[in-house]
Protein backbone atom coordinates (compact mmCIF):
# COMPACT_ATOMS: atom_id res chain seq x y z
CA UNK A 1 0.00 0.00 0.00
CA UNK A 2 1.14 3.53 -0.83
CA UNK A 3 0.70 6.41 1.60
CA UNK A 4 -0.22 9.92 0.48
CA UNK A 5 -0.89 13.30 2.05
CA UNK A 6 -3.78 15.68 1.49
CA UNK A 7 -1.50 18.69 1.41
CA UNK A 8 -4.27 21.30 1.33
CA UNK A 9 -6.11 20.23 4.48
CA UNK A 10 -6.25 23.87 5.56
CA UNK A 11 -3.33 23.72 7.99
CA UNK A 12 -0.79 25.22 5.56
CA UNK A 13 -2.27 27.78 3.16
CA UNK A 14 0.59 29.90 1.76
CA UNK A 15 1.55 28.45 -1.66
CA UNK A 16 5.36 28.77 -1.17
CA UNK A 17 5.03 26.99 2.18
CA UNK A 18 3.00 24.23 0.53
CA UNK A 19 5.75 23.75 -2.05
CA UNK A 20 8.35 23.53 0.73
CA UNK A 21 6.17 20.98 2.57
CA UNK A 22 5.92 18.91 -0.61
CA UNK A 23 9.72 18.79 -0.86
CA UNK A 24 9.85 17.64 2.77
CA UNK A 25 7.22 14.98 2.01
CA UNK A 26 9.35 13.52 -0.76
CA UNK A 27 12.45 13.56 1.44
CA UNK A 28 10.50 11.82 4.24
CA UNK A 29 9.40 8.95 2.02
CA UNK A 30 5.74 9.72 1.36
CA UNK A 31 4.53 8.06 -1.84
CA UNK A 32 2.20 10.82 -3.00
CA UNK A 33 0.56 14.13 -2.27
CA UNK A 34 -2.77 15.51 -3.39
CA UNK A 35 -4.27 18.99 -3.47
CA UNK A 36 -7.88 20.11 -3.73
CA UNK A 37 -9.67 22.69 -5.85
CA UNK A 38 -12.57 24.85 -4.70
CA UNK A 39 -12.76 28.59 -5.34
CA UNK A 40 -14.61 29.64 -2.14
CA UNK A 41 -11.95 28.22 0.19
CA UNK A 42 -8.71 30.16 0.65
CA UNK A 43 -6.82 27.02 1.68
CA UNK A 44 -7.16 25.71 -1.90
CA UNK A 45 -4.80 27.59 -4.26
CA UNK A 46 -5.19 26.83 -7.94
CA UNK A 47 -4.22 23.14 -8.06
CA UNK A 48 -2.44 23.18 -11.40
CA UNK A 49 -0.34 26.22 -10.56
CA UNK A 50 0.51 24.79 -7.13
CA UNK A 51 1.40 21.35 -8.50
CA UNK A 52 3.51 22.96 -11.22
CA UNK A 53 5.61 24.61 -8.54
CA UNK A 54 5.85 21.33 -6.65
CA UNK A 55 6.77 19.41 -9.81
CA UNK A 56 9.80 21.59 -10.44
CA UNK A 57 11.07 21.05 -6.87
CA UNK A 58 10.52 17.27 -6.61
CA UNK A 59 11.61 14.22 -8.57
CA UNK A 60 9.77 11.06 -7.54
CA UNK A 61 6.69 11.67 -5.38
CA UNK A 62 3.30 11.06 -7.05
CA UNK A 63 1.34 14.28 -7.61
CA UNK A 64 -2.41 14.53 -7.90
CA UNK A 65 -5.65 16.44 -7.47
CA UNK A 66 -8.37 15.50 -4.97
CA UNK A 67 -10.52 16.62 -6.84
CA UNK A 68 -11.05 19.22 -9.59
CA UNK A 69 -14.64 20.24 -10.49
CA UNK A 70 -14.23 19.70 -14.23
CA UNK A 71 -17.48 21.42 -15.35
CA UNK A 72 -16.18 24.70 -13.93
CA UNK A 73 -13.47 24.77 -16.62
CA UNK A 74 -13.48 24.48 -20.38
CA UNK A 75 -12.38 21.02 -21.61
CA UNK A 76 -9.67 22.36 -23.92
CA UNK A 77 -8.29 24.47 -21.08
CA UNK A 78 -8.13 21.38 -18.88
CA UNK A 79 -6.48 19.35 -21.64
CA UNK A 80 -3.66 21.88 -21.95
CA UNK A 81 -3.24 22.46 -18.19
CA UNK A 82 -3.11 18.76 -17.34
CA UNK A 83 -0.77 17.88 -20.20
CA UNK A 84 1.59 20.74 -19.32
CA UNK A 85 1.65 19.66 -15.69
CA UNK A 86 2.25 16.03 -16.65
CA UNK A 87 5.32 17.11 -18.60
CA UNK A 88 6.59 19.27 -15.76
CA UNK A 89 6.14 16.29 -13.43
CA UNK A 90 7.77 13.87 -15.90
CA UNK A 91 4.71 11.63 -15.91
CA UNK A 92 4.01 11.65 -12.15
CA UNK A 93 0.50 13.10 -12.38
CA UNK A 94 -2.79 11.50 -11.33
CA UNK A 95 -5.96 13.56 -11.74
CA UNK A 96 -9.08 13.33 -9.61
CA UNK A 97 -12.14 14.77 -11.34
CA UNK A 98 -15.68 15.46 -10.23
CA UNK A 99 -18.67 17.79 -10.53
CA UNK A 100 -17.98 19.84 -7.41
CA UNK A 101 -20.55 21.11 -4.91
CA UNK A 102 -23.03 23.95 -4.90
CA UNK A 103 -20.50 26.44 -3.49
CA UNK A 104 -18.31 25.91 -6.56
CA UNK A 105 -21.01 27.44 -8.77
CA UNK A 106 -23.77 29.42 -7.08
CA UNK A 107 -21.60 32.22 -5.65
CA UNK A 108 -20.31 32.86 -9.19
CA UNK A 109 -23.70 33.13 -10.88
CA UNK A 110 -23.92 29.55 -12.14
CA UNK A 111 -26.67 27.15 -11.06
CA UNK A 112 -25.80 23.89 -9.34
CA UNK A 113 -27.61 21.30 -11.46
CA UNK A 114 -26.10 17.84 -10.83
CA UNK A 115 -27.65 16.16 -13.88
CA UNK A 116 -26.34 18.81 -16.25
CA UNK A 117 -22.95 18.96 -14.53
CA UNK A 118 -22.62 15.18 -14.69
CA UNK A 119 -23.32 15.22 -18.43
CA UNK A 120 -20.76 18.02 -18.91
CA UNK A 121 -18.22 16.02 -16.92
CA UNK A 122 -18.77 12.98 -19.15
CA UNK A 123 -18.34 15.06 -22.31
CA UNK A 124 -15.23 16.72 -20.90
CA UNK A 125 -13.60 13.37 -20.20
CA UNK A 126 -14.18 12.24 -23.79
CA UNK A 127 -12.81 15.53 -25.14
CA UNK A 128 -9.66 15.26 -23.02
CA UNK A 129 -8.83 11.88 -24.48
CA UNK A 130 -9.49 13.11 -28.01
CA UNK A 131 -7.36 16.23 -27.66
CA UNK A 132 -4.53 14.28 -26.01
CA UNK A 133 -4.24 12.11 -29.12
CA UNK A 134 -2.22 14.89 -30.74
CA UNK A 135 -4.39 14.68 -33.86
CA UNK A 136 -7.11 17.12 -34.99
CA UNK A 137 -10.21 16.16 -33.01
CA UNK A 138 -13.87 16.80 -33.72
CA UNK A 139 -16.70 16.31 -31.26
CA UNK A 140 -20.42 17.04 -31.17
CA UNK A 141 -22.17 16.75 -27.81
CA UNK A 142 -25.03 18.32 -25.94
CA UNK A 143 -22.78 20.93 -24.34
CA UNK A 144 -19.56 21.07 -26.33
CA UNK A 145 -18.70 21.14 -30.02
CA UNK A 146 -15.21 20.95 -31.53
CA UNK A 147 -14.12 20.87 -35.16
CA UNK A 148 -10.61 19.69 -36.03
CA UNK A 149 -9.37 21.09 -32.71
CA UNK A 150 -5.88 20.61 -31.30
CA UNK A 151 -4.04 21.60 -28.13
CA UNK A 152 -0.42 21.29 -27.11
CA UNK A 153 1.52 19.84 -25.52
CA UNK A 154 0.28 16.29 -25.11
CA UNK A 155 0.89 14.32 -21.89
CA UNK A 156 3.89 12.10 -21.32
CA UNK A 157 1.87 9.24 -19.85
CA UNK A 158 0.39 6.59 -22.14
CA UNK A 159 -2.36 5.98 -22.99
CA UNK A 160 -3.30 9.07 -20.95
CA UNK A 161 -2.96 10.77 -17.61
CA UNK A 162 -4.94 8.56 -15.17
CA UNK A 163 -8.39 10.03 -14.49
CA UNK A 164 -10.01 9.00 -11.21
CA UNK A 165 -13.55 10.04 -10.32
CA UNK A 166 -14.53 11.80 -7.13
CA UNK A 167 -17.43 9.93 -5.50
CA UNK A 168 -19.84 10.28 -2.57
CA UNK A 169 -21.09 7.02 -1.14
CA UNK A 170 -23.92 5.94 -1.26
CA UNK A 171 -24.52 7.85 -4.54
CA UNK A 172 -23.64 5.03 -6.95
CA UNK A 173 -23.57 6.98 -10.23
CA UNK A 174 -20.06 8.44 -9.77
CA UNK A 175 -18.75 4.98 -8.82
CA UNK A 176 -20.06 3.65 -12.13
CA UNK A 177 -18.32 6.54 -13.89
CA UNK A 178 -15.09 5.67 -12.05
CA UNK A 179 -15.40 2.09 -13.27
CA UNK A 180 -15.45 3.36 -16.86
CA UNK A 181 -12.29 5.37 -16.31
CA UNK A 182 -9.23 4.81 -14.13
CA UNK A 183 -10.53 4.52 -10.58
CA UNK A 184 -12.20 6.36 -7.73
CA UNK A 185 -11.53 8.91 -5.00
CA UNK A 186 -14.40 8.26 -2.59
CA UNK A 187 -15.81 10.10 0.41
CA UNK A 188 -18.63 8.97 2.65
CA UNK A 189 -21.77 10.58 4.04
CA UNK A 190 -20.82 9.38 7.53
CA UNK A 191 -17.64 11.49 7.35
CA UNK A 192 -19.38 14.70 6.23
CA UNK A 193 -19.48 17.53 8.74
CA UNK A 194 -23.29 17.64 8.63
CA UNK A 195 -23.73 13.88 8.33
CA UNK A 196 -25.04 13.91 4.75
CA UNK A 197 -23.67 13.92 1.22
CA UNK A 198 -23.86 16.90 -1.16
CA UNK A 199 -27.34 15.91 -2.32
CA UNK A 200 -28.58 14.84 1.09
CA UNK A 201 -27.31 11.25 0.94
CA UNK A 202 -27.73 9.59 4.32
CA UNK A 203 -25.01 7.35 5.79
CA UNK A 204 -25.51 3.62 5.27
CA UNK A 205 -23.53 2.72 8.39
CA UNK A 206 -20.34 3.59 10.21
CA UNK A 207 -17.39 4.85 8.12
CA UNK A 208 -15.81 1.38 8.26
CA UNK A 209 -19.08 -0.24 7.12
CA UNK A 210 -19.45 2.28 4.32
CA UNK A 211 -15.90 1.57 3.13
CA UNK A 212 -16.67 -2.15 2.85
CA UNK A 213 -20.01 -1.55 1.09
CA UNK A 214 -18.48 0.94 -1.32
CA UNK A 215 -15.50 -1.22 -2.23
CA UNK A 216 -17.71 -4.27 -2.71
CA UNK A 217 -20.03 -2.34 -5.04
CA UNK A 218 -17.20 -0.80 -7.05
CA UNK A 219 -15.18 -3.99 -7.50
CA UNK A 220 -18.29 -5.98 -8.43
CA UNK A 221 -19.39 -3.39 -10.98
CA UNK A 222 -16.02 -2.66 -12.61
CA UNK A 223 -14.73 -5.17 -15.13
CA UNK A 224 -11.18 -4.03 -14.40
CA UNK A 225 -11.12 -1.96 -11.18
CA UNK A 226 -8.65 0.89 -11.32
CA UNK A 227 -6.89 2.80 -8.58
CA UNK A 228 -8.61 3.65 -5.32
CA UNK A 229 -7.46 6.66 -3.31
CA UNK A 230 -9.08 5.99 0.06
CA UNK A 231 -9.04 8.58 2.85
CA UNK A 232 -8.14 7.47 6.34
CA UNK A 233 -11.22 7.09 8.52
CA UNK A 234 -11.97 7.08 12.25
CA UNK A 235 -12.66 3.52 13.38
CA UNK A 236 -12.90 1.58 16.60
CA UNK A 237 -11.62 -1.57 14.89
CA UNK A 238 -8.38 -0.76 13.12
CA UNK A 239 -7.63 -4.45 12.52
CA UNK A 240 -10.92 -4.97 10.66
CA UNK A 241 -10.34 -1.84 8.60
CA UNK A 242 -6.88 -3.08 7.62
CA UNK A 243 -8.37 -6.44 6.66
CA UNK A 244 -10.80 -4.62 4.37
CA UNK A 245 -7.96 -2.71 2.73
CA UNK A 246 -6.06 -5.95 2.13
CA UNK A 247 -9.15 -7.86 0.93
CA UNK A 248 -9.88 -5.30 -1.78
CA UNK A 249 -6.20 -4.57 -2.50
CA UNK A 250 -6.57 -0.81 -1.97
CA UNK A 251 -3.45 0.81 -3.49
CA UNK A 252 -3.61 4.29 -1.91
CA UNK A 253 -4.36 5.48 1.63
CA UNK A 254 -4.68 9.25 2.02
CA UNK A 255 -3.88 11.03 5.27
CA UNK A 256 -6.47 13.81 5.48
CA UNK A 257 -5.35 15.69 8.62
CA UNK A 258 -1.84 17.08 9.02
CA UNK A 259 -2.16 18.71 12.41
CA UNK A 260 -3.54 21.59 14.46
CA UNK A 261 -1.29 24.28 12.97
CA UNK A 262 1.45 24.89 10.39
CA UNK A 263 4.27 23.83 12.72
CA UNK A 264 2.53 20.58 13.68
CA UNK A 265 1.70 19.93 10.03
CA UNK A 266 5.31 20.28 8.94
CA UNK A 267 6.39 17.94 11.75
CA UNK A 268 3.77 15.40 10.62
CA UNK A 269 5.04 15.60 7.05
CA UNK A 270 8.71 15.24 8.07
CA UNK A 271 7.89 12.21 10.24
CA UNK A 272 7.12 10.22 7.11
CA UNK A 273 4.43 7.65 6.37
CA UNK A 274 3.19 5.11 8.92
CA UNK A 275 4.82 1.70 9.10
Amino acid sequence: MKHALWLTDGTITNPPDLVDAAVEAEDAGWDGLFVSDSLPFEEFPDPFALLSGIATRTESIQLGTWVVPFPRRQPWQLAQEIATLDRLADGRLLVGAGMGNAEDYEAYGRPYEPRRLGAQLDETLEILVGLWSGEPFSYEGEYFSLEEATVGPTPIQEPRVPLLMGCWWPNKGPFRRGARWDGIMPWFASLASDGTGPRGEAPTGTPAEEVREMLAFYTDYAEDPGDVLLPTIPTDDEAAFRETLAEFDVPWLLETSLGEGPREAREFVRAGPPD
